[in-house]
Formats: structure tokens, sequence, C-alpha cells
């Protein structure tokens, strides 16, 4: 694992693209389709996050897995 350097945040993040064959559903907060997947680089975790209301799903150290705990959440 690479070192982080020493100001960096440890949650520092990037966007990935979205896995094809996984449909997520709608934000269950605030019913936003705009979501993003997010690699949480040090941690070597994933999570999607809605970009209207900053919800986040479930952490996964695979970010198909953490595709798929965002579409578990009750939205009815």
């Amino acid at each position: 694992m690479p070192e982080r350097p020493e100001n960096e945040p440890l949650w520092t993040r990037r966007s990935l693209n979205l896995a094809e064959d996984v449909e997520l559903r709608p934000c269950p907060f605030c019913s936003a389709t705009r979501l993003a997947l997010y690699e949480y680089t040090y941690a070597k975790l994933f999570a999607v996050d809605c970009k209207v209301c900053g919800a986040q799903g479930p952490r996964h150290s695979s970010p198909r897995q953490a595709q798929i705990l965002w579409n578990r959440h009750k939205s009815d």
C-alpha cells in the first residue's frame, strides 16, 4: 500500500465508473438518481454516494459489492 502523505486525510477518495451490470436504485433519502461510486484510496474501500443529498451506502472491499449493497436499502 502506498504511503499516505502526512497532510492528506485518511478518507481521500476518487470517483470510479459504475459497473454496467448493476442497476442502482434511487437514493432512499431524496430519490435522486445522480449516484457515484467512490474508492476510499488509503482504506481500499468502495461506496456509492448520492450526489444530491450526500447519503452514503455501505463500504466494501469490492466496488461491485458496494453497488449491490446500495440496492439493499428500503425505499418503500
